[in-house]
């Protein structure tokens, strides 16, 4: 595949995971950035490839059509959009301390009536 290629004529676009030797300006440009600048020519470490929308790794999906390009319900749990699936704790988030909404409003609440 060259450069710009798009894989078999479905709709993924995979991005590289990369380990890159960094300076401190490069790691200090990358937190605020979210991006660096290489010098061409260097030569990079590929950790993983994987669909920016799908999030699904070049081995899995290369050679099926992009999940999010037809249905993004993989992202949400199967729920129609805007319904997003629960989160199920196995245990009590008030004692536990879980910064859930739930959680939050009932602390609010408590300081308020203090």
């Amino acid at each position: 595949m060259g450069r710009g290629d798009k894989p078999r004529g479905n709709d993924h676009e995979f991005r590289a995971a990369v380990w890159v030797d960094t300076s401190p300006g490069q790691l200090n440009q990358a937190a605020n950035l979210g991006r660096m600048t290489v010098r061409n020519g260097d030569v990079v470490d590929v950790a993983e490839l994987v669909c920016r929308h799908c999030q699904g790794s070049y081995q899995k999906v290369f050679d099926k059509p992009c999940a999010a390009k037809i249905d993004n319900s993989h992202l949400i749990g199967g729920k129609p959009n805007g319904e997003r699936a629960k989160r199920l704790h196995q245990h009590d988030c008030l004692a536990a301390g879980c910064d859930t909404a739930v959680v939050v409003a009932a602390k609010q609440q408590t300081a308020r009536a203090r």
